[in-house]
């Protein structure tokens, strides 16, 4: 039965993503975060350690995920700078797993949530530049671009090539 439901979870999220920019992706992806670290400060208030370490551990996979995403070479000073603050908040997960500090999860959960508010409005700005490809063509050739590119261009990040890791929630 629990194969029967991981299954089912898998298949959601697939549809979830499909249609989806790379970008509304990595807001998908900061929703889930937050969601699992505010559950994880509720499971350390109820003294439920089990579903705090794992909702900290799911947090800690979306992170490495957002981590390894990153094109530190096309996305410059931005990249390293995401990378720095991953980095960061990676660090705090683990000393509140560890210590079950809900002011460490907070810390994160602060930076986390900025972040997250920015990809929002890249989405926004993302959508409302949807043009015809002919025009968006022209105007790549005669504009710089929006946002430099973060992210490595590979299969996982793909909308059809894309698999989500294990965080289910």
């Amino acid at each position: 039965m629990a194969g029967q439901i991981k299954s089912f979870e898998t298949q959601y999220l697939q549809r979830e993503i499909e249609g989806k920019s790379n970008v509304e992706i990595v807001v998908m992806l900061y929703d889930a975060g937050v969601k699992f670290m505010n559950r994880a400060m509720t499971a350390i208030d109820e003294k439920n350690i089990e579903q705090a370490h794992l909702n900290i551990t799911k947090t800690q996979n979306i992170v490495n995920e957002l981590s390894g995403m990153l094109d530190m070479k096309q996305g410059g000073d931005i990249a390293v700078n995401l990378f720095n603050l991953y980095s960061f908040i990676s660090e705090r997960l683990i000393s509140a797993n560890v210590k079950k500090d809900k002011d460490k999860i907070r810390e994160a959960l602060e930076i986390f949530s900025s972040l997250r508010e920015a990809w929002v409005e890249i989405a926004k700005k993302d959508k409302e530049g949807a043009i015809e490809p002919e025009e968006q063509k022209k105007k790549e050739e005669s504009a710089p671009k929006k946002a430099p590119n973060l992210f490595k261009n590979n299969a996982s990040q793909t909308k059809e090539g894309y698999k989500p890791f294990s965080v289910k929630g």
